[in-house]
């Protein structure tokens, strides 16, 4: 009797959970697909374009562990973020990033990876990227960002 009772329950909430699994899938493609806008901005040193898919009031905060062993931590408006990005003209930058760990609850959503990032064909630092991101009507956008950042000790998997 419980078997059938639990069978039923499960034809009768298959399919919506089948929609919300599908729903959560294409959230995560967006959030994603956002943040990937972003890197190819940076990977051109597009301060324009990286605008925008961040919010005005988006703040980058870096956490940069000297060779020493100490730790600093840079914190940045949007502005004063990719005024930054003018001191790398004429760079070839190239950010690759994998393991993301995705989390969303419907407009905002949360996403961890592992990043390494290349200036002219060049080894510069890795760490993690954190980012918040929020749904505004037209898309995805990025609140905040928060990296860390080495020079050294990095498992470069990404090579």
């Amino acid at each position: 009797m419980q078997l059938k009772i639990f069978q039923t329950i499960l034809v009768i909430f298959s399919p919506v959970m089948a929609a919300a699994a599908t729903a959560q899938d294409e959230t995560r493609t967006d959030v994603m697909t956002a943040i990937e806008h972003f890197t190819e901005t940076l990977n051109i040193l597009d301060a324009d374009a990286a605008r925008t898919v961040m919010e005005p009031t988006a703040s980058i905060i870096l956490s940069v562990k000297n060779e020493d062993g100490t730790v600093r931590h840079v914190i940045r408006s949007r502005d004063e973020y990719l005024a930054t990005w003018d001191q790398l003209g004429g760079s070839t930058l190239e950010e690759k990033m994998w393991n993301p760990v995705i989390q969303t609850d419907g407009t905002i959503a949360t996403v961890w990876m592992d990043y390494e990032l290349y200036v002219n064909g060049e080894f510069r630092q890795c760490g993690k990227n954190g980012f918040n991101m929020i749904r505004r009507d037209d898309g995805w956008k990025m609140a905040g960002a928060v990296s860390s950042v080495q020079r050294t000790g990095c498992s470069q998997t990404a090579r």
